[in-house]
């Protein structure tokens, strides 16, 4: 595979508020690491994250890891979370993450390197994470932050089929956040049926402002696709 540069795409943590799980059970976290702490190396602070229950700063920690570009021993951690190797982290909750909105995010880093050329994803892999998305993107309902982000991460798999699941969701949730969100995942599939998916997305805008969001994406759009779709 030809690696390409994907800019990196982060989780805005404070988009759907402080989302704060139920206290952890005294024996289910590590004794060396108990809470976040922006003193800790970025996996060290997702591991902490993770275990201290705090949805918000699991985003901030995986945030950190984006900003990494992709390098060193990090993305391996990540893929043993996203594969639930629990014999490596027996002490983690894993209650925490295996949540959709936290698979999700382990699936976008190892997406996004994957497309870099950073890190090996075998097509089996690849062919999981996409069923999990896909799964996540035709039934979530009420979550829309968590389908937004399922949303950005399918795209990253540039498969056409996606498109019109990605079309059927703005028709059903008539969201400012999910249409842009959608827009952008559009733009960022090197696929026919994605680009003229995008000609159809004014008929789902749900006001002006997204109608100029999607204008100032048109107006930008040569410069934006020569990130991800580099002929």
């Amino acid at each position: 595979m030809v690696p390409v540069f994907v800019p990196v795409l982060l989780v805005t943590a404070d988009a759907h508020g402080a989302w704060t799980l139920s206290p952890p059970q005294s024996d289910c976290r590590s004794s060396e690491i108990s809470r976040p702490s922006h003193s800790h190396a970025p996996i060290d602070s997702l591991l902490a994250a993770i275990n201290f229950g705090t949805l918000d700063h699991v985003l901030k920690a995986t945030n950190q890891i984006k900003a990494l570009h992709y390098k060193g021993a990090a993305l391996n951690v990540v893929y043993a979370l996203w594969r639930e190797n629990k014999a490596e982290f027996p002490n983690l909750r894993w209650d925490v993450a295996t949540l959709p909105l936290v698979r999700v995010e382990f699936a976008n880093i190892l997406l996004q390197a994957w497309k870099n050329g950073a890190f090996s994803l075998a097509e089996g892999d690849r062919t999981e994470m996409h069923a999990f998305l896909r799964a996540v993107v035709a039934n979530t309902d009420r979550d829309l932050f968590l389908l937004g982000n399922a949303i950005s991460t399918l795209a990253l798999l540039d498969d056409p089929h996606d498109v019109q699941l990605i079309l059927e969701v703005l028709a059903k949730h008539r969201s400012s956040m999910l249409f842009r969100q959608a827009a952008l995942a559009l733009l960022t599939m090197c696929t026919d049926e994605a680009q003229q998916a995008l000609k159809k997305l004014p008929t789902y805008a749900t006001n002006q402002s997204d109608k100029d969001f999607l204008q100032r994406l048109h107006d930008d759009r040569a410069r934006l696709r020569g990130f991800w779709c580099p002929k």
